[in-house]
């Protein structure tokens, strides 16, 4: 069940970064291709790793905090 909602929270931060990925993508390529590779992974539904996992939710975080000190959202 846990890993369900991890999938879940994982999905909605994918979703919100993308809408954002070619200003993080100007900004910082190197993020940007994580993003990808972490939402490219979402979409194969492969996260047996628990690596991943904790890489996907270390990304979404600092997309989140990217993207508020850039548009100033809440």
């Amino acid at each position: 069940m846990k890993k369900d909602t991890d999938r879940d929270s994982i999905a909605t931060h994918c979703s919100a970064a993308l809408c954002h990925v070619e200003s993080v993508r100007k900004e910082n390529p190197s993020l940007a291709l994580r993003m990808q590779r972490i939402c490219e992974a979402y979409d194969k539904q492969d996260f047996e790793s628990t690596s991943l996992l904790n890489d996907a939710f270390a990304l979404a975080f600092q997309i989140g905090q990217m993207i508020e000190e850039k548009h100033g959202m809440d």
